[in-house]
């Protein structure tokens, strides 16, 4: 666990689904389950912690032109001629000024976490004072729009009247990104480790039965998997011998 090494392609396998005798053979390594590493990512963890993930190429060209602007908006907020800011118009037009302000123009949360990332790194450091709601504040709504401006700008330009609102074009809120690697595992996992009727008894705990128990004595089954949402199938002693 927590190291890497060069896996042989003949080396990789399937979930071996009712194949009995193949899971027999094979050792598995101890890991974390892809399901309980989606289960522990928290996405407001994820955007609060400025670590979270790198700036790019494309944040760094949007945002460095607007550093020093953006710095103006922490430290000397007043100062900043407030139709610039397309953020400050928004808020002024609204009765009943939110806390926090949730629109992203349609940005995912990794546009948000690298737009933190970067305003944390090179923003911040160039501010006189470091206010503790800064990522959920006004500057941060303006960083994010000078990103989807610069993502948009030809779209923009071809129409000045245009109202970007982050939808898709018959007005519905656009879905999350889904992580299809993830889920992948996920069903991979959901198979390899089913206990159920339908899995037979390549379902019986049959894994590294002729070889020995897996790294540091891992059960893969020690917490309820998604392969859990089925009825187990009732084995007997005689599935976990091997002849």
């Amino acid at each position: 666990p927590g190291g890497y090494s060069h896996i042989a392609e003949s080396h990789l396998i399937d979930g071996l689904w009712n194949n009995r005798s193949e899971r027999w053979g094979i050792r598995l390594g101890k890991l974390l389950r892809a399901y309980e590493m989606r289960d522990q990512e928290d996405p407001e963890e994820f955007l609060v912690n400025p670590h979270s993930l790198a700036f790019n190429s494309k944040v760094e060209q949007a945002l460095f032109p607007h550093r020093r602007l953006l710095a103006q908006l922490i430290d000397h907020p007043n100062n900043v001629d407030d139709t610039t800011i397309p953020a400050i118009v928004w808020l002024s037009s609204l009765k009943n000024k939110p806390l926090v302000i949730h629109w992203t123009g349609g940005l995912t949360l990794n546009d948000l976490a690298r737009i933190n990332n970067y305003f944390f790194r090179h923003v911040l450091k160039i501010c006189k004072d470091s206010p503790l709601d800064w990522i959920t504040g006004l500057v941060m709504s303006h960083a994010q729009t000078l990103v989807v401006a610069y993502r948009h700008q030809e779209l923009f330009l071809q129409d000045k009247e245009f109202n970007y609102t982050g939808r898709t074009t018959d007005g519905k809120v656009k879905h999350d990104a889904v992580d299809v690697d993830m889920e992948a595992l996920i069903l991979l996992e959901k198979r390899m480790f089913d206990t159920s009727e339908d899995a037979g008894i390549a379902g019986n705990y049959q894994w590294g039965l002729d070889i020995s128990m897996h790294q540091d004595g891992w059960f893969p089954w020690s917490s309820r998997g998604p392969e859990g949402d089925k009825d187990i199938r009732e084995g007997n002693e005689s599935e976990l011998e091997v002849s």
